[in-house]
């Protein structure tokens, strides 16, 4: 009895380290609007805060699972796998992409990354074609051509529409592209349905924001073990009443989902409790 007292008392003490920081990176990330619903505001699913009233957030179940066609960082078996719904000419987008790439080097083969394209025209011209020239860079180059062009691009642009079209060949090249290959491929327009396709497939399932993550567990998930992104949520309740919760917790599909750039150490938080440490 004394071991399981014990280990019930450690669970707590975890769960109440974690409340603080989560407070505190609550403040940061609503203050630097990160979180940009600009559609679903009424999406229906499963929420981590029920009974609260907000609108509930996106139905995380029902996003499609990763398959061949996704292009995928870290081992597609890996414990945990982390979806982003990114744009290539979003800021926050820009910080998330240097967040995720310090959790695969702090995780390794635990933690895969599967990045997938939701530029959003209403808040940025240039994305879609941006996402398109790196459908592009991909059927060229592979896999690694294409995280080559999207660490880069992310590196270079400005954000918001700062980037000069001018410079995609330049991005492809650099990934080790061909140049005039690349530029057949994307005057051809042939990835604009497979582009303009992602993005309604996950405004389809009620996310409408970048970054948004769903983490997926194959240790599945226990909302308990997440009080503390029950507090994040009823933080930003009080702050923005309106907007859906930035976190949901499905346990039957085993998911996660994060709308908004969060730092290393949420993300951190989250990982090492579905990795069970």
């Amino acid at each position: 009895i004394g071991d399981m007292e014990n280990q019930n008392m450690e669970g707590e003490a975890r769960k109440r380290d974690m409340l603080l920081p989560a407070s505190i990176v609550i403040a940061g990330v609503l203050v630097a609007g990160s979180v940009i619903w600009a559609i679903g505001r009424n999406a229906e699913g499963p929420g981590l805060t029920a009974g609260l009233k907000a609108p509930a957030g996106p139905d995380i179940a029902a996003m499609r699972a990763v398959d061949e066609s996704d292009h995928v960082r870290g081992a597609r078996d890996a414990k945990v796998v982390m979806v982003e719904y990114s744009d290539f000419e979003c800021p926050f987008c820009k910080n998330f992409h240097s967040t995720m790439q310090g959790v695969l080097a702090d995780y390794g083969e635990d933690v895969a990354w599967v990045y997938r394209q939701y530029p959003i025209a209403g808040l940025h011209l240039k994305a879609a074609e941006e996402s398109e020239a790196s459908e592009c860079t991909a059927e060229l180059g592979g896999a690694d051509a294409f995280w080559k062009f999207a660490d880069r691009i992310f590196e270079v642009t400005p954000s918001n529409d700062g980037l000069n079209p001018a410079e995609l060949p330049n991005i492809a090249e650099y990934a080790g592209v061909a140049r005039r290959a690349f530029e057949s491929c994307f005057a051809s327009g042939r990835y604009r349905a497979e582009v303009a396709a992602s993005v309604m497939e996950v405004e389809g399932f009620g996310a409408g924001g970048t970054p948004y993550v769903v983490f997926i567990s194959r240790n599945g998930v226990d909302a308990d073990d997440f009080e503390f992104l029950e507090q994040v949520n009823r933080q930003s309740l009080a702050v923005r009443p309106t907007y859906p919760p930035p976190f949901v917790v499905d346990e039957e599909s085993g998911r996660i989902g994060m709308s908004g750039a969060y730092p290393r150490e949420m993300v951190g938080q989250i990982i090492d409790i579905l990795l069970g440490k």
